[in-house]
């Protein structure tokens, strides 16, 4: 199955800025943007490679003073501000709910893309069931908090653009689980 939903073009862009693939991100984000009703079309100018990814490193890697916004649950479940805690376990264990195991790799599997494209693939296989345990018990708990560092960072218009986008996106769940 080729992933089709927009939660799995938010994971590519909270993912590291590469090249040959930021190449249309900013594009692609100006209209899903629009879409949503949050920016005139086409607001966003697209960053230098180096500049995006340089932003990426400050916001959510090391900068001047720690890391603006660590893009981790298990820092903010419990306000543990440790990897690989709670928030860690609980996403595998969401991850074996739906019969995932989640690949080797540079990231955590708490981080904030695999999140995302998870949120994606529960809505594409339509497990509402799912959905709502891991986004209440879950990603509501600490995504919020993620949300207010990376805005309190002063970050450019492409990662407030995205946090805006991601903000709406999560509302529009909400609102049909709510329903």
């Amino acid at each position: 199955m080729m992933p089709t939903h927009p939660f799995h073009f938010l994971s590519n862009c909270f993912s590291y800025p590469e090249e040959g693939i930021v190449e249309g991100i900013t594009e692609a984000l100006n209209l899903l943007a629009a879409d949503l009703e949050l920016v005139d079309e086409y607001e966003l100018a697209p960053m230098a490679l180096q500049d995006q990814q340089a932003e990426y490193v400050r916001l959510f890697i090391n900068g001047p003073g720690g890391v603006a916004a660590p893009p981790y649950a298990s820092v903010y479940i419990n306000n543990a501000g440790i990897l690989h805690q709670q928030g860690y376990d609980q996403a595998l264990a969401m991850y074996c709910r739906a019969g995932l195991e989640p690949i080797e790799g540079s990231e955590s599997p708490d981080h904030i893309c695999h999140e995302l494209t998870f949120i994606g693939l529960l809505m594409e296989l339509g497990d509402q069931e799912l959905l709502d345990a891991f986004i209440q018990e879950h990603f509501s708990r600490w995504y919020p908090a993620f949300h207010e560092r990376l805005m309190l960072a002063d970050p450019p218009p492409f990662y407030k653009t995205l946090a805006q986008v991601t903000d709406r996106c999560l509302q529009q769940i909400d609102m049909e689980v709510f329903a």
